[in-house]
């Protein structure tokens, strides 16, 4: 690319042209005194001379309020008088002796500064430097470089160029981002010395415009893994996305306000509210600017799953409970887990659609846990729900079984106490198998048998119940009445 300092208007203006036809543009921003000619120290703002190419816009250069007009101007230049009379640029930015102009690319371009070029006159007693400085949105100012103006003749003099390609703010500068340049102008040693942009040179600003994709709005959003707090949003990847912004709130509407900036294509959402309708909002920040936000995506928070209530152990034997518990209405099913232990399960339980689980095989004395939870639509579960039981100590057979005083038709029957029945359950009949029915029940330790046959035998079963149904096994003996 070619940078022009010194050009006359008309092949200035071929050279604009030839690049306006392919899209390139050497001059950014140009300000020619001579065309059309100034008068009376220029307007201000001054606007640029020549149009600016197709993707900027420049504002006019303007005079701080500390800048004074007074007097005669010389003619075709643009600048003033009551310059700073001190050597040191933060007195000018102090009094307000500078002059600025500002520049940006629009919609759909991205800029990049490369080339400064300034021709001058000034007075004998007017500013002898400047430093150029620049911000970016408005941002504080860095400084670029000092000038010196040597020159006092009425013809002016051209600076050298100053080179900005190596000034990263200055490259690759987006849509809408306002770079503002300004010359602080100190150094003068009368209040009547006079500064202007002059010759038909006058200013320009060098660089490159360049056209860039607009950008697309996300598509795909998405929300998995709902819960009554959570939900895990996606969308999808834009090409040539810098970043995203997103936002989840309660309202359909389109955004007024940015939104949290990601390189991610996802944002896992907490603290949501059970029940309640959100909306995810998703846009593409790209070189060129920010894409339009994409349609609202809503999602709907689970409603909380109700905890079982209930819970019960009941027809616990040494080995054995019957575990139940309350229907939960929205449960499309349950989870329950029997341990040892009262802590919260930290894994899922065995899934069933009953109220109710039969547990076999415990072990006689042993405290147990039923832990037990609602699903109301996986991941939508209640909290565990836990009750402890314990299973029975075994209860130990009677001894001692004895049969004594013996007649035709009668016998004293006996057996030893067991330690923890509650009372004896015993039959007397004339089959050596097992009961299979209940016995009478008693609290003694004998029973004096009558009615019996002679020269029978007969057999005494008697078993122990240590707390309804904690029963012994029965135990039998047999005995002949006489003949």
């Amino acid at each position: 690319m070619k940078r022009f300092s010194h050009v006359k208007p008309l092949l200035l203006l071929v050279l604009l042209l030839t690049c306006r036809a392919t899209g390139l543009f050497a001059q950014l921003a140009v300000f020619n005194p001579t065309s059309p000619a100034l008068s009376n120290y220029g307007p201000s703002p001054w606007s640029p001379t020549t149009p600016p190419p197709t993707g900027i816009s420049v504002t006019g250069w303007t005079r701080a309020a500390g800048v004074g007009t007074s007097g005669t101007a010389a003619g075709s230049a643009w600048g003033g008088n009551d310059w700073q009379q001190t050597n040191n640029p933060s007195d000018a930015l102090a009094s307000n002796k500078y002059v600025y102009f500002s520049i940006q690319a629009t919609a759909g371009y991205t800029m990049s500064l490369t080339t400064w070029n300034e021709c001058y006159r000034r007075s004998g007693t007017g500013p002898a430097n400047g430093l150029l400085q620049y911000s970016v949105n408005a941002g504080p100012y860095t400084d670029i470089t000092t000038f010196a103006f040597t020159n006092t003749t009425s013809g002016g003099a051209c600076l050298t160029p100053v080179d900005l390609s190596t000034i990263s703010a200055l490259q690759n500068v987006a849509a809408g981002v306002t770079v503002t340049f300004r010359i602080l102008l100190y150094g003068a040693t009368g209040s009547t010395g006079t500064w202007y942009i002059y010759q038909a040179s006058g200013m320009s600003l060098s660089g490159t415009v360049t056209a860039v994709p607009s950008c697309t709005t996300p598509a795909s959003l998405a929300a998995a893994g709902i819960t009554t707090t959570t939900a895990n949003l996606s969308w999808g990847a834009v090409a040539g996305a810098l970043d995203y912004e997103y936002i989840v709130d309660q309202s359909p509407s389109t955004p007024a306000t940015s939104g949290t900036s990601t390189t991610n294509t996802f944002y896992n959402a907490t603290g949501l509210t059970p029940a309640t309708t959100y909306y995810l909002h998703v846009r593409t920040h790209c070189v060129s600017g920010y894409s339009a936000w994409a349609t609202a995506f809503s999602f709907t928070t689970l409603a909380p799953c109700s905890n079982p209530t209930g819970l019960a152990a009941g027809s616990i034997t040494t080995t054995t409970a019957n575990l139940s518990w309350n229907s939960v209405a929205t449960a499309l099913n349950y989870e329950y887990i029997v341990d040892q232990s009262p802590s919260t399960p930290a894994v899922a339980g065995t899934v069933t659609t009953n109220l109710f689980y039969n547990a076999t095989g415990l072990t006689p004395a042993t405290t147990y846990y039923l832990h037990v939870r609602a699903n109301c639509g996986n991941p939508n579960y209640s909290a565990w729900v836990t009750i402890s039981f314990i299973t029975l100590t075994p209860c130990s057979s009677p001894t001692g079984l004895a049969s004594n005083n013996i007649t035709t038709t009668s016998a004293d029957l006996s057996w030893n106490t067991v330690a923890t029945a509650l009372n004896y359950e015993y039959i007397v009949d004339q089959s050596p198998a097992t009961p299979a029915t209940s016995g009478t029940v008693t609290t003694n330790l004998f029973y004096n048998a009558t009615g019996l046959t002679p020269s029978t035998t007969y057999y005494l079963h008697v078993r122990a119940n240590c707390g309804t149904p904690n029963y012994s096994a029965w135990v039998t003996i047999p005995f002949t009445t006489l003949t």
